[in-house]
């Protein structure tokens, strides 16, 4: 996967825009697919029960601020490559249906997901990939497909934080500098996954990334707030 996420980032944004339209429609309806699947099997009697007995990690002391983190950290994610991905639409109309629809489309899916794990939470247990344990609930064949579209998720994941890590480096994508900051990000990143659990790594980075993202929410906000006054400034001076 390493090697693939190297090959999309090398040939730059063109690339990666491809890549992710193909896999991400696959991905997310083979998920909601399961996760509905999941819920016909799912028993919400014993939820609270068996959440007692877990002993989780947390990314956040409360559920509410784990709730802000979590969109801020997609926010925080896909940020360096959004803009330039939104730059190559055709039209606003196109830009604004694309990321309605992707937000739609993407927090249904959480949504079931979730649901699907509560329901089933005698089966996904403490599972550092609960999903891979829904989709287990039927055969093995399912799972092991489901094991694909998790490394297609990382791999899209991946992708857009290298490039826009890298592109903040080097501009120019064909440049030596550019490619070295690939082959060196993704290096740190194979050291850091056989150093440390996967959900050590989880729940590190998501926590950080999460008040990262909320910072930057923030300051995104109050950026555009003071633009748009600016701009209402210099027309009515214009006028004048």
């Amino acid at each position: 996967m390493a090697a693939a996420a190297i090959v999309t980032v090398w040939f730059g944004l063109r690339k990666l825009t491809s890549v992710i339209g193909l896999i991400s429609p696959f991905m997310a309806a083979l998920t909601i697919i399961i996760g509905v699947m999941a819920l016909f099997k799912a028993d919400f009697s014993a939820t609270a029960s068996t959440l007692e007995q877990l002993h989780l990690s947390k990314a956040a002391p409360t559920w509410w601020i784990a709730g802000i983190l979590y969109p801020c950290f997609c926010m925080l994610t896909f940020t360096p490559a959004l803009p330039s991905m939104g730059a190559t639409a055709p039209n606003k109309k196109t830009t604004t249906f694309a990321a309605a629809f992707g937000v739609t489309f993407f927090h249904t899916a959480l949504a079931v997901v979730v649901m699907a794990i509560f329901g089933n939470l005698a089966v996904v247990g403490s599972s550092q990939v609960p999903n891979l344990e829904l989709a287990g609930l039927f055969s093995p064949a399912v799972r092991t497909l489901f094991m694909v579209v998790i490394v297609l998720a990382i791999y899209t994941t991946a992708c857009p934080m290298a490039w826009g890590f890298c592109g903040k480096i080097a501009k120019d994508e064909k440049s030596a500098k550019y490619r070295i900051c690939i082959l060196a990000l993704t290096i740190v990143g194979m050291i850091c996954s056989y150093l440390f659990p996967l959900a050590t790594l989880i729940n590190f980075m998501y926590s950080i990334s999460g008040y990262v993202g909320a910072v930057v929410s923030v300051g995104m906000i109050i950026s555009n707030i003071v633009r748009k006054r600016k701009s209402k400034r210099n027309i009515s001076a214009s006028k004048e």
